[in-house]
């Protein structure tokens, strides 16, 4: 199995190099890692070097949104009743878009690779992944194309690198996406499974979601698998209603100090409840998939005929998300075993009534950080990434609660690259 040491070291020569690049769902946030691989694979111990993350561009976030329908998935459904013209102009527009996020992708890798020049000339390969666009025939059931936000052979001509993307979650041979599971999970087990207890990282951050990472030793129990789900809007929702609140003098809503101020409406829970059937109903998903855009929250309550105020909103807003999170959880896993480790993440994680209410509604007498377990939270992502590269280059079975695998492809960059990437695995 692969070992990951969180302590850097100095970089040698003797060291194998692999980068792993993520973008989030929202694209709107990317984060960038070097990991350093020696010792003789498989048994390979990973270092994690450096690493780097920022916000994207507005113009980016926005083209994105543009492309994106307003759905769980952000699939686009086209019909070939539809004009030509304009299927033609979604994928111009998808090319550009995918070229303005490969070259922040290049800055991102360059400057990950300053003063390192050993890590420079033996990166083995580069690890790349989002959620990626998916092309929805309407005319065929079930039937769609996930284009990816980057151009591989784009971005290995530039860097002089072998690429490896699309990573996508698969059970068996059923390609097919399934709820609770998604590419990263199993680059999550290999960094944080533990023989004494399961862990249950909890991600506030702009969309609220969960992983759930079984202990692998199998103790009996029902829930042995690993799962991830996105859940309701989180950060965004509360920035948003914490806007409102202070009439755009505020942009979000410091460790939950004005969310404290309001109470919960009762009416307005059960508001955003109806309309999530609604939209459960009308896009044929379960009644644990929630709508992920807070416009659309924002929109049923300017809508309604309810009189509440604006701290209210806020405060609710922060009972929707708790409450969401914690009957998520409880669906999909059942009772939570006291010995679980729950980790908390995500620019939330310091909202005072958001974690009270946590701790009121899951069973844990304390929750964890991510630097508890030498990780940087803001890297946490890429560095998984980084580590599904490694398993794809060296063909590693993934860990086999996982519940899915991640399958790779490799786009071949210079006879260098590919040179650096038959020593590693001679090795």
């Amino acid at each position: 199995m692969l070992f990951l040491k969180n302590k850097r070291k100095s970089a040698s020569s003797s060291q194998s190099w692999f980068i792993g690049v993520h973008l989030n769902s929202t694209v709107s946030k990317l984060e960038a890692s070097l990991l350093g691989a020696s010792g003789s694979a498989p048994d390979s111990e990973m270092s994690l070097q450096k690493s780097l993350s920022f916000d994207l561009p507005e113009e980016i976030t926005d083209a994105y949104r543009e492309l994106a329908t307003f759905s769980q998935d952000s699939s686009i459904q086209t019909n070939k009743r539809s004009e030509t013209a304009s299927t033609s102009s979604l994928l111009n527009k998808l090319a550009l878009l995918r070229i303005m996020t490969t070259s922040l992708y290049e800055e991102a890798i360059t400057e990950l690779l300053v003063d390192m020049p050993s890590a420079h000339d033996s990166l083995v390969a580069i690890a790349t992944h989002d959620n990626g666009l998916n092309v929805e025939l309407a005319e065929v059931e079930s039937s769609f194309y996930s284009y990816s936000l980057s151009d591989a052979r784009l971005l290995s001509r530039h860097t002089d690198s072998n690429i490896i993307e699309s990573f996508y979650a698969v059970e068996g041979s059923n390609a097919q996406r399934f709820p609770y599971a998604s590419a990263l999970t199993p680059g999550y087990v290999a960094l944080l499974q533990d023989s004494a207890h399961a862990a249950l990282i909890i991600d506030l951050g702009e969309v609220a979601r969960w992983h759930y990472i079984p202990s692998s030793v199998n103790q009996g129990k029902e829930q042995q698998q690993a799962y991830t789900h996105n859940v309701v809007p989180c950060g965004k929702l509360l920035n948003l209603m914490t806007r409102h609140a202070t009439k755009g003098e505020t942009p979000f809503d410091t460790g939950g100090k004005l969310s404290v101020q309001g109470k919960r409406s009762t009416e307005l829970l059960d508001l955003w409840l109806s309309r999530c059937a609604d939209y459960q109903q009308k896009n044929n998903l379960s009644s644990t998939f929630f709508p992920l855009q807070e416009q659309f929250y924002n929109d049923a309550l300017l809508n309604s005929r309810l009189k509440i105020s604006s701290l209210d909103a806020l405060c609710t807003s922060a009972h929707w998300i708790a409450e969401r999170i914690c009957q998520d959880i409880t669906q999909c896993l059942g009772a939570i075993d006291d010995s679980c480790e729950v980790i908390l993440m995500g620019g939330c994680k310091n909202n005072g009534l958001l974690l009270s209410l946590l701790s009121s509604l899951l069973p844990v007498s304390s929750f964890h950080k991510l630097s508890d377990h030498g990780l940087i939270e803001d890297s946490i992502d890429s560095v998984a990434v980084a580590v599904l590269g490694v398993f794809a280059c060296l063909a590693l079975p993934l860990p086999t609660q996982s519940s899915c695998d991640s399958v790779g492809r490799l786009t071949l960059g210079s006879t260098q690259s590919y040179q650096r990437l038959m020593q590693f695995l001679r090795n």
